[in-house]
């Protein structure tokens, strides 16, 4: 529920939900609310929602990065800042991105610039391109070697024309990597499907099955 008040730019009532529950809420349930609160940008709440999350658990990376993608949003650059300092002052790490996909019967692994597999040099050849057709519709890049393009990469040379490329991604797909999906879906006609540890999202002819909410 607190995820759907969200989506629809519910955050009062989303508040108002979570004080009327009788059990008390977990990490699940201000994250929900956390992340809302960022795409809604409403800054104020966050912060609120942030100091939940870590009387919770004060060792929550995952709460850390949202709250430092939140004022990034907002330019808070200080605030950003303190957030990737608190993470390194309480010895927190966070987890490296990694993108499997199938392929023939195997699992090809990628992490973020990774050159081990025999494709390299193809798969690389391949980012350059996709860069390029990304570059004339107006898109930034700034996480173009990130795992999911990478694994992306490696379906659009090795799978089939037309056919789906399905990919598996330990932590939460950036800004920019699902911006780019939505224009790498159109581009090739292709349905990208990425689950990654928050939804699945399925990219078709430039739109995402998640309505740019995540």
């Amino acid at each position: 529920m607190v995820d759907l008040l969200g989506r629809a730019g519910g955050l009062d009532q989303a508040v108002k939900f979570i004080e009327s529950m009788p059990i008390k809420p977990d990490i699940s349930i201000w994250s929900s609310l956390l992340r809302a609160c960022g795409s809604h940008q409403n800054l104020e709440l966050a912060e609120k929602v942030f100091q939940q999350l870590i009387k919770i658990d004060p060792l929550n990376d995952a709460a850390y990065a949202l709250i430092s993608n939140i004022y990034a949003k907002a330019s808070r650059w200080d605030d950003v800042n303190w957030a990737r300092k608190k993470l390194h002052e309480l010895g927190v790490r966070k987890q490296p991105g990694c993108s499997l996909i199938e392929q023939n019967g195997t699992v090809h692994e990628f992490t973020a610039w990774d050159f081990s597999n025999p494709q390299s040099a193809e798969i690389y050849a391949m980012l350059d391109e996709i860069k390029g057709r990304l570059q004339k519709q107006d898109l930034v890049e700034t996480s173009s070697h990130h795992s999911e393009r990478l694994v992306v990469a490696f379906g659009l040379l090795n799978n089939p024309p037309r056919t789906p490329i399905r990919v598996v991604y330990n932590l939460q797909i950036c800004r920019d990597c699902h911006s780019a999906m939505k224009l790498i879906s159109q581009a090739y006609n292709r349905e990208i499907v990425i689950r990654d540890n928050y939804r699945f999202h399925r990219f078709v002819y430039g739109n995402c099955s998640c309505k740019d909410y995540w």
